[in-house]
């Protein structure tokens, strides 16, 4: 149970580092539904700079990043299964993948550099091609170390949601 309320304290610090970044910002929430592992947050980034959006995108694993350094300096060994989620789901969260924080960011940087429509097609490329590397990586962690079910069906509800 512990482990749960551990987990959820991590992801309930992501999401409030995107949704304190998009207050600073000035961008609003359109909406906030809940999901299995997370939260699906929408924007309104209409009104704001790629460097904006950006910085919206990348600040709930800035956030997961400094609470794992905070519960290190303040707990110590203690911390250890905090650090361990706060830095798997700021570093999960930032692969290149629709829907995820790096997505977002990728897209972000793309779309500076090509027109919007091409950044698009860009991006699901990269997104095929993460979900392929986390799929052979968690497939090798499979073979290597013994079973993990749930690592299985966490990409493969990210394949199906890409499939949309």
């Amino acid at each position: 149970m512990t482990e749960i309320i551990i987990f959820a304290v991590a992801v309930v610090l992501h999401e409030c580092g995107h949704i304190a970044a998009a207050g600073i910002f000035g961008v609003r929430l359109v909406s906030l539904r809940s999901r299995g592992i997370g939260a699906v947050m929408s924007y309104d980034f209409s009104t704001c700079s790629y460097l904006r959006e950006a910085a919206v995108h990348l600040s709930g694993p800035l956030l997961n990043l400094l609470s794992a350094l905070t519960a290190v300096i303040m707990y110590g060994s203690r911390a250890y299964y905090f650090c361990g989620i706060s830095l798997t789901l700021a570093l999960v969260n930032l692969l290149p993948i629709k829907g995820f924080d790096g997505g977002g960011v990728a897209r972000c940087i793309l779309s500076r550099l090509f027109m919007p429509d091409t950044a698009w097609r860009i991006c699901g490329v990269l997104s095929a091609v993460g979900i392929i590397i986390m799929w052979t990586a968690v497939l090798w962690v499979e073979l290597r170390c013994g079973g993990n079910l749930a690592l299985m069906i966490f990409v493969l509800v990210i394949m199906t949601g890409q499939l949309k």
